[in-house]
């Protein structure tokens, strides 16, 4: 997008987050950034949006050797329907409560019917709220900031009847991934939830990696992209995998490199596709800015969507669920 047209579109933000700012209250992140983040309790409701983007940097170029020149040609094989989503954490001072937002969300997710969903932003209660929901659905993960309950969950839902459980663990985006911790200049600690799962039926393996990155720390995006594209290639080797997550970058940035460089956006591979921004700050509903992701090893996508239809409320969340379906 030319950058005459960026500032344009970011004049009218600013313009539309004063218009439905409450009088007197703003709230923005210290690197002005106009992403948002659970515990950096801010709102749109409270003018909580900054307009300073990242940067436009060109994006890396795609993986030198196409899935299929791994893996072999891709066969008639599964379609797997694989949701990310940050359900907004259960924000009292939000316009749209949690209780609210909600049943729209358990409507929604009855209707998509992922087999694997991997959540952003979710408290412990929140999980708990859609694990009583999800009825048919096993979870993994434990909260970022001491590896049990306390902060923000990346969980893993994922079907029972499609999907089995063969081993999960989780990492922090740090230099001490091990251990709860804050990488380089994050504003709070970030972690990765991983499981990997083997579709009914199936001998092959399905790894899953689900993460939020920063939305201060420049030099943490990188880092963590970085670390978490290694950690995808220990880990799950050149077996079938997908990261997905809220990455609180633009697709043209070049911090997504390392990840560009191993993996295939679904976005972007898939012949039905979309380019309704995933960021909506309670906004717009057409979308602002595009920051989640579901990147795939592997496979073939089919189609992507950002969801973007009303169940009955203005916005399930302040980010829009984005959809991929790939067969593996």
């Amino acid at each position: 997008m030319p950058f005459v047209i960026r500032a344009v579109l970011l004049f009218v933000v600013v313009l539309v987050v004063s218009a439905c700012g409450n009088s007197g209250s703003t709230a923005t992140s210290s690197a002005g950034e106009p992403l948002n983040d659970a515990t950096a309790r801010t709102s749109a409701s409270a003018g909580g949006v900054s307009t300073t983007l990242p940067g436009f940097e060109d994006a890396q170029p795609a993986p030198s050797e196409s899935a299929e020149a791994i893996y072999g040609p891709t066969a008639a094989g599964d379609e797997l329907t694989l949701m990310s989503f940050n359900l907004r954490w259960d924000n009292p001072d939000d316009v749209l409560s949690w209780s609210d937002r909600l049943p729209a969300i358990v409507t929604m997710l009855n209707e998509k019917r992922p087999i694997v969903l991997g959540v952003q932003e979710a408290l412990a209660h929140q999980v708990d709220d859609l694990d009583t929901a999800l009825a048919d659905y096993d979870w993994v993960g434990v909260g970022r900031d001491d590896g049990v309950a306390a902060g923000e969950f990346a969980a893993i839902f994922f079907r029972r009847d499609a999907m089995e459980l063969v081993d999960t663990a989780n990492f922090w985006l740090s230099e001490t991934p091990e251990v709860p911790s804050r990488g380089w200049d994050a504003a709070l600690e970030r972690i990765v939830t991983w499981a990997e799962l083997r579709p009914t039926g199936s001998d092959q393996a399905l790894f899953v990696f689900n993460t939020h990155f920063d939305h201060e720390g420049v030099l943490a995006r990188a880092n963590s992209a970085e670390l978490l594209a290694e950690r995808v290639g220990l880990i799950a080797g050149r077996q079938q995998a997908v990261v997905m997550g809220d990455l609180n970058e633009l697709p043209e940035s070049s911090s997504l490199g390392p990840l560009r460089a191993l993996l295939s956006d679904a976005r972007v591979g898939a012949p039905i596709t979309d380019d309704v921004g995933s960021f909506n700050a309670f906004l717009s509903a057409t979308g602002l800015w595009n920051i989640d992701y579901i990147f795939h090893q592997g496979g073939e996508a089919i189609r992507f969507e950002t969801i973007d239809d009303n169940y009955g409320i203005d916005f399930i969340s302040d980010h829009f669920p984005i959809e991929a379906v790939v067969r593996f």
